[in-house]
C-alpha cells in the first residue's frame, strides 16, 4: 500500500456501532422506539456480555456508537470501597 492510500484509509470515518444487550436485537429496539439508527441489526457488532463488550473494544478500538442495554448486571460494577 503507497503512502496516499494508507493516508486515505486512515482518513476513513469510524461508523462501527457496538451494541450491548443479554436478550435483544437492535432491530427490537426500534419497533419499540422508531429511533432509524436501530433499524437493521447488519449495522451493529452485537455482543451479548461485558467480557465480549470489552474484548470488542480491545482488539478493535472504540467505535462511533454504542447501545447499552439499560439493565447491566450489577457483578460488572466498581464496589464504592474500591
Amino acid at each position: 500500500m503507497d503512502n496516499k492510500s494508507e493516508d486515505k484509509a486512515k482518513m476513513k470515518p469510524n461508523t462501527t456501532k457496538l451494541f450491548l444487550d443479554d436478550k435483544i436485537f437492535p432491530y427490537e429496539v426500534f419497533t419499540r422506539t422508531l429511533d432509524p439508527l436501530y433499524e437493521n441489526n447488519e449495522l451493529w457488532h452485537i455482543v451479548r456480555t461485558y467480557e465480549e463488550f470489552a474484548d470488542f473494544i480491545n482488539d478493535n478500538g472504540l467505535p462511533a456508537i454504542i447501545s447499552l442495554d439499560h439493565d447491566l448486571a450489577p457483578e460488572h460494577m466498581l464496589d464504592s470501597d474500591a
